[in-house]
């Protein structure tokens, strides 16, 4: 069980971040970040703040207010991030712009600015990525593009840090969340699971200081199974083919 940690939380509105504080609060002091912080879980030891992660400022803010309310931080998990669900020749730069800011920049600076005040201090710091950081899906170009950039900087990034320091990158599937109606898709992709399901999870990696977090066994087993028969590279074929023919149909496309 993970007890007395001053832990960080962002994206604690909705999904996997609200579950995290719900399993974490009763023994360990949070600040939990969203945008909009009213819908954060309350509690006695959550202190709710409303910041927006994707600029330096909101980061910065971030830190300075963390550490005055906590004294320190032990474990910072970096939870915030959304999709798009589009054709990648209808994105706006502006999409583009925002998607990466949230998705990329604001967990690689979160980790740069706290190893800039911890030092040679231990600290556990996890990042949300996705399932599609290893195999990106139809409709969801930009999400894996940012998605495949964490897998790849935490990658290089293990090598860099000081002995007691762990960066945990955590590999979850479609989860039953908001993420999808974000992302304005009615497609919900296979295998799915439940949030609360994956807070689980993610508390057990944690507690055993695991590099790779695998919420569903399932999507594991299928990785290693497609080593030898490609199942996940003939499902997003499936997939691909269902895009293409939502688009060519004159499904929605979301710029």
């Amino acid at each position: 069980m993970i007890k007395n940690q001053r832990v960080v939380i962002t994206g604690a509105s909705s999904g996997i971040g609200s579950e995290l504080c719900k399993l974490l609060a009763e023994h360990n002091k949070i600040v939990a970040v969203a945008r909009r912080a009213e819908r954060i879980p309350q509690h006695r030891n959550i202190i709710p703040l409303s910041i927006d992660v994707s600029t330096k400022e909101g980061m910065d803010r971030l830190l300075d207010t963390a550490y005055t309310a906590l004294g320190n931080i032990d474990i910072f998990i970096s939870n915030a991030g959304f999709a798009y669900y589009e054709r990648w020749q209808d994105a706006s730069w502006e999409h583009m712009d925002a998607i990466f800011k949230t998705n990329v920049y604001a967990p690689l600076y979160g980790l740069q600015a706290l190893r800039q005040r911890k030092g040679k201090e231990p600290f556990q710091y996890l990042i949300t990525a996705s399932a599609m950081s290893f195999y990106a899906m139809p409709g969801y170009a930009l999400y894996s593009g940012t998605k495949f950039a964490l897998r790849g900087f935490a990658d290089s990034m293990r090598y860099e840090l000081e002995p007691g320091q762990h960066l945990q990158l955590i590999y979850p599937i479609a989860t039953l969340t908001e993420f999808f109606l974000v992302a304005q898709s009615d497609h919900l992709p296979w295998p799915r699971q439940k949030a609360s399901a994956v807070a689980k999870a993610i508390a057990k990696g944690i507690e055993q200081r695991k590099p790779h977090i695998y919420p569903s066994l399932l999507y594991r087993i299928m990785q290693i199974v497609s080593r030898i028969i490609p199942i996940i590279p003939i499902y997003m074929g499936i997939e691909g083919w269902r895009f293409r023919k939502e688009f060519s149909q004159g499904g929605t496309h979301h710029v």
